[in-house]
């Protein structure tokens, strides 16, 4: 067994985290002057031309009296000179009253804040990748200090002073720096045990054309494989580009399975490359390539027991595919491939959600809908297209991801839907027919999440990642509903995954913050994988 840690509460730890990514004085930075109390004029002047060469081939900068009556210098000729508060006289864009809408590496405004900052507190608004929780109170800022019994959680560690926090204590954390491991922010996390050594590892995936690696579990993380192929994952672009607008055609998915009976694990994983690694001695390599996509990128997979014998059989999805194909660890054979006319089946949930001992394949769409609708239960029953045994039409769109379990503890198969609109809960009635009993509070962009039994009681909570908090978790209070237990707002939560890190039993939780460049000490963009102990009430 790994060495135990002593708990501490977490309310502590984020705070000592975000004094971190803020620096202490972060309140007593000010703004830059503002030039209409000299001049009286915040933007660039109309009738200015900064577009027309002078043709006298000498230096076009724009010399003229500032406020004091001396000579100013306007070199990006934005109509604010450096005398006059231009704090980058190099960049248009940049000048006192310029829109500066996101942490970005560029502060627009000239206040002194990369980001906005509304209540001029010194820290960016968390909405727009800063660290600020209320940008409308001067006083809420990370590392300020919160007064019990307000209802206000001044220093944003999503406790209010005087609760009691749940009790977690960091059990490992690893920084990946931009750009082999850290390109848009981790998007997928599989827990795994890798090497065999009863310790589960990770398998990590990042939003961009990054390579897929393993976390090894020897009581703190290392990295122990990364592959040869990068896979293309949903993010549209580096940085603080990564907003996974390609998420409608573009996803990376993990898969163990000991697909050739040898009675070791192989791993497949599946995004512009759909490719089978194993152990070969003891070298863990590229065993296998799995047939190409038919139409784009590949997106999904899972393994669904369709005909009863061992091994189960694979369904992948993809841009323009689902398909079922049997594998044996070397060699593949398509059954069924129905058209999906594009539908982007980037999400796919296997169990048996209608009660009648035989597994059924829930599928979710990221772009067109599959027969009209985003997701789908399907029924393979060796027909050519599978039976659409129920399909959702209350609203939930544009789905990255599906996780199933029996929420309530009731007996049956529920799910969770992650994607576009949010994070949707959909209880089951026993016979695979759905309805919506949950939808979370943020309505913004999920790619992962888990559904997961943290406290011992047989019902499962919600876990979410998101762009808006690092992760949260919703307790599940049976009949009351779900309560928001633990969260905080320091950075981007891309991903997260349940699993026993320190193999005592009870589960942990492993999850993402990507931090942009505007907002870290080093001035570069990190992914911080940080697993913790948590004990619920």
């Amino acid at each position: 067994m790994h060495p135990t840690h002593r708990p501490v509460s977490f309310a502590l730890m984020i705070g000592a985290l975000a004094s971190l990514a803020c620096g202490d004085t972060h309140h007593h930075i000010h703004k830059a002057a503002d030039p209409s109390e000299s001049t009286g004029e915040t933007t660039p002047r109309d009738d200015e031309n900064h577009d027309e060469p002078d043709d006298d081939g000498g230096d076009d900068a724009t010399t003229d009296s500032g406020s004091t009556g001396e000579e100013s210098t306007d070199n990006d000729g934005d109509g604010v000179s450096i005398e006059d508060g231009d704090c980058d006289d190099s960049d248009p864009t940049a000048f006192p009253g310029a829109t500066d809408s996101a942490v970005d590496g560029t502060d627009q405004d000239c206040d002194g804040v990369d980001g906005p900052d509304e209540d001029g507190d010194g820290v960016a608004a968390a909405s727009a990748g800063g660290t600020d929780c209320d940008d409308n109170d001067g006083s809420v800022y990370p590392g300020a200090t919160d007064h019990p019994d307000d209802g206000i959680d001044q220093d944003c560690d999503g406790i209010l002073a005087g609760e009691t926090p749940e009790e977690t204590a960091i059990l490992s954390e690893i920084v990946f720096d931009y750009r082999a491991y850290c390109a848009a922010g981790t998007y997928g996390l599989t827990a795994w045990d890798w090497d065999e050594d009863g310790y589960e590892d990770l398998v990590v995936s990042d939003g961009q054309s990054a390579r897929t690696y393993i976390l090894q579990n020897a009581g703190t993380w290392t990295l122990g494989w990364t592959s040869p192929n990068l896979y293309s994952g949903p993010s549209a672009g580096y940085s603080a580009g990564g907003d996974f607008s390609y998420g409608y055609q573009r996803g990376i998915a993990h898969l163990p399975g000991d697909w050739d009976s040898d009675g070791t694990e192989e791993l497949l994983v599946v995004g512009n490359y759909r490719d089978a690694f194993a152990w070969d001695g003891s070298l863990f390599r590229r065993t296998d390539g799995l047939g190409t996509s038919r139409g784009g990128y590949h997106m999904s997979i899972a393994a669904i027991d369709w005909d009863g014998i061992a091994p189960p059989e694979l369904l992948t999805g993809g841009w323009n595919e689902l398909t079922l194909k049997t594998y044996d660890g070397s060699a593949l054979e398509t059954l069924y491939a129905p058209n999906v006319s594009y539908a982007g089946m980037a999400a796919i949930e296997v169990a048996d959600f209608d009660g009648d001992g035989v597994e059924e394949a829930l599928v979710g769409s990221s772009n067109l809908g599959y027969q009209g609708s985003y997701i789908s239960l399907l029924d393979f029953d060796g027909s050519a297209t599978p039976e659409v045994t129920w399909a959702d039409n209350e609203g939930s769109s544009l789905i990255y991801a599906l996780r199933s379990g029996d929420v309530d503890n009731d007996g049956d198969v529920d799910f969770l839907s992650l994607g576009r609109s949010g994070a949707w809960l959909y209880d089951n009635d026993g016979t695979g027919q759905f309805s919506v009993t949950w939808i979370s509070p943020e309505a913004v962009d999920f790619t992962s999440g888990v559904l997961a039994d943290l406290n011992g009681d047989g019902l499962l909570e919600i876990i979410l990642p998101s762009e808006l908090r690092r992760f949260s978790v919703y307790r599940n209070d049976g009949a009351s509903g779900f309560t928001d237990i633990l969260h905080d707002f320091r950075g981007q939560g891309r991903a997260v995954a349940v699993h026993d890190f320190d193999g005592d039993g009870a589960p942990d939780i492993s999850f993402v913050n990507f931090e942009h460049a505007g907002v870290t000490a080093t001035g570069r963009d990190t992914c911080t994988i940080t697993t913790i102990q948590f004990e619920a009430e």
